[in-house]
Parts: C-alpha cells; sequence; structure tokens
C-alpha cells in the first residue's frame, strides 16, 4: 500500500511552488535510478540490518533527495551525477550517527536517518513506525528526547513542509529556534567539555588529508600557561578544558583557506597574518551575532576558537559543554548550522570528507 496518497503529492507539489524549487534540478532532482534503489535497498539490509522503509523508497521515486525549504530529504548517490545543492547523502548521514559518534550518542540500531528540518535530523522509528525531528545534542537510542514526533508520513510532511505564511510547518520552524536554546538550558549541569585522546588520530588524519598552514606541533607550557593568565583576566575563566587539552597536542592550525582552530601565541611556531585565539574572540564578541539583546545575554557563556569564512564562528557553550558553527547574522544559538554533543563529534562533523582511522571503525567507512 502506497504512502504517499494523491494528497500528500499535493501537498508537496504546494510546498515546492512555495519555495520555487520545483523545476530546479539542483534541489529537486529526477527520480532515482533503479540501479541506485537496488543499491539503497542491499545497503539498508547490510549495514543498518532492516529493508529500506517504504515511504523512503516512494520519496526516492519521487525524487532522489530533494530541499524544500526549511530542510531536504536525503539523497542517495549516483554514478556519474553530481552530488546536489544542500541534499546531504543518506548512506552518510546514517553512517555519521552510528560511527562517527561516541557513546552514549550513537543512533538506535532500529532508528534511520532520512532528512532534515531546521539542521535537525529526521528519524524514522522502524519498529513504531513514527517519525521523529530530533536533536544531535541528546542521546540517540530511542525517540523519548525527540523534539517534535509525528504518527504517520502525513502527519510529517504536514509538519515540515511549508505551503503558505503561518502554516504547521512556518510556526514549527519558528518555534524550533526557541526550543532548541530551552532544551539547552537542561543540559547546564553537565561537566566541563574534554578533550578525547580518541580525538587525535582523526585529526592526524585531518592534517595528513590538507596542507596546514605550519607544522602541527603542541603549545608550549609558558604560552598555555600564559593564555590561561589571559583567559582568567579577561573572562573570568582559565582555558576552557578542552582546549587546553587540544593545544596541548596541537596549537591551532589553518587548512582549507580559511578553515582555522584558533592557536595561541607561542614562539614555538611561525607568525601568520591571522588571528590568534584572543583576537578570534575578542572578533566574535564584537561581532553582529550580539546585535540583539537576548544574544548580549549569553555572550559570557560561549567561547569562541575559531571559523571559517567571514562570519562564521566554532563556540562551546560553557554551561552545557555543547560545540556549535554560528552565523554572525543569526543571533540566537538555535539558528546554529551544526550543532554537537561533545568536541569530538564536533570535529567529525566539521570534517565530514575525511574517513575515520582504520582502529576506530574496523571495517572502514563506505560511502
Amino acid at each position: 500500500m502506497k504512502e504517499l496518497t494523491p494528497e500528500l503529492l499535493e501537498h508537496i507539489e504546494k510546498a515546492l511552488d512555495f519555495a520555487g524549487y520545483r523545476n530546479n534540478p539542483e534541489v529537486y532532482p529526477p527520480p532515482i535510478s533503479a540501479e541506485a534503489l537496488a543499491k539503497a535497498e542491499a545497503w539498508c539490509e547490510r549495514e543498518l540490518g532492516f529493508p529500506l522503509p517504504g515511504f523512503c523508497r516512494e520519496l526516492l521515486s519521487l525524487s532522489n533527495g530533494f530541499s524544500f525549504g526549511y530542510g531536504a530529504f536525503y539523497a542517495v548517490p549516483e554514478e556519474g551525477k553530481k552530488e546536489l545543492l544542500n541534499i546531504e547523502n543518506l548512506f552518510f548521514q546514517n553512517h555519521r550517527f552510528r560511527k562517527r559518534r561516541q557513546e552514549p550518542y550513537r543512533i538506535g540500531s532500529h532508528l534511520f536517518v532520512f532528512g532534515e528540518f531546521h539542521f535537525q535530523p529526521l528519524v524514522y522509528d522502524t519498529r513504531a513506525g513514527t517519525f521523529h525531528l530530533m536533536s544531535p545534542l541528546f542521546p540517540w537510542k530511542d525517540t523519548r528526547e525527540s523534539l517534535s514526533s509525528f504518527p504517520d508520513l502525513g502527519a510529517l510532511l504536514r509538519g515540515v513542509l511549508r505551503t503558505r505564511e503561518g502554516d504547521a510547518a512556518h510556526l514549527r520552524h519558528d518555534w524550533l529556534t526557541v526550543e532548541l536554546v530551552k532544551r539547552l538550558g537542561r543540559l547546564r549541569s553537565r561537566a566541563p567539555a574534554r578533550f578525547d585522546p580518541r580525538t587525535f588520530p582523526f585529526l592526524q588524519a585531518v592534517l595528513s588529508s590538507y596542507e596546514p598552514d605550519w607544522p602541527p606541533a603542541p603549545a608550549r607550557p609558558e604560552a598555555l600557561a600564559a593564555a590561561d593568565w589571559r583567559c582568567e583576566r579577561d573572562y573570568g575563566y582559565p582555558l576552557p578544558p578542552f582546549y587546553r587539552d587540544f593545544l596541548r597536542r596541537i596549537n591551532g592550525f589553518n587548512v582549507n583557506v580559511d578553515l582555522v582552530f584558533a592557536p595561541i601565541e607561542d614562539a614555538g611556531i611561525p607568525e601568520w597574518e591571522k588571528d590568534y585565539l584572543f583576537a578570534y574572540i575578542e572578533r566574535f564578541r564584537r561581532s553582529h551575532f550580539f546585535d540583539e539583546e537576548e544574544a548580549r545575554a549569553y555572550r559570557d557563556e560561549l567561547f569562541c576558537f575559531g571559523g571559517a569564512s567571514e562570519g562564521i564562528y566554532y563556540v562551546c557553550h560553557l554551561p552545557s559543554a555543547t560545540f556549535h558553527e554560528l552565523d554572525s547574522s543569526d543571533a540566537d544559538l538555535g539558528m546554529a548550522t551544526v550543532s554537537a554533543p561533545d568536541f569530538d563529534s564536533f570535529v567529525k562533523d566539521l570534517f565530514d570528507d575525511v574517513p575515520l582511522p582504520s582502529s576506530e571503525d574496523g571495517a572502514g567507512e563506505e560511502e
């Protein structure tokens, strides 16, 4: 029995028309090929231990992944076809939450990731037959921490596909930015973020995959002591433990033109023309991110340790020990484009093109 009824197909068409995507193959591509669909079915059975869910097969047969304004349904890679704009790889996203996370943040074996809404994963519970909007900041063994739940495909599509101003998807999007900040408040009792030693081999793989601006080297003890003192003087706390431990192994790096984990000033590394850590922190604190009063209220809770292109910052929310990529034009933690429950997950999300070391994923990584 088909789950995409004529009514739901019409709802999808209205959403694509509202977003202006229906005739754009970059965001609404053709249906999946028979060969790629067979590959997806075999991959699901082999890697996940359950069949490709029927609703997903129907969505792929309509369009091999598509954007819908506030999010996207993921695509299956097809040989000879380029990756789609803002549409992630279905295989990789399921792999990401199974193997590129440490416990307790690995996804339950019965859960299937098939899309996203407002940067939050959409998940199908293969046992209950229900749909859920999840946050990557919480454990995923089950769906008890869902941001929203939907009993069936129709409820999901009506809840995330926007067809007009003020509809359910529009209201959910606006509610979600507030709800995500509220959920962070529930994590305020967590211990300070630490550097997991298991992250170091992955960072070595990152630096061997790119050309860093200077050879990786640990910060010297006297440079760390000076940075601790300055952080305490200027912000009321020493260097957060996760970043001090990171600097003890690698005193920052700059790769891929402008992706920076900020170094501290140290005679042990060559001078460079970009910002050191404290200049990065000050630039972030003066950014448009804090033009809004509600954002200024938690400025002192955010430790900025790097960023990418102009206006993109990497921060640790110190009270919740969570990590976020922020665009300075969005004055809300609920608008983070990447969020992770720990430093290890954050690094692996930023460098998602770098395979895990074989010691961490015994079978190696598959597309």
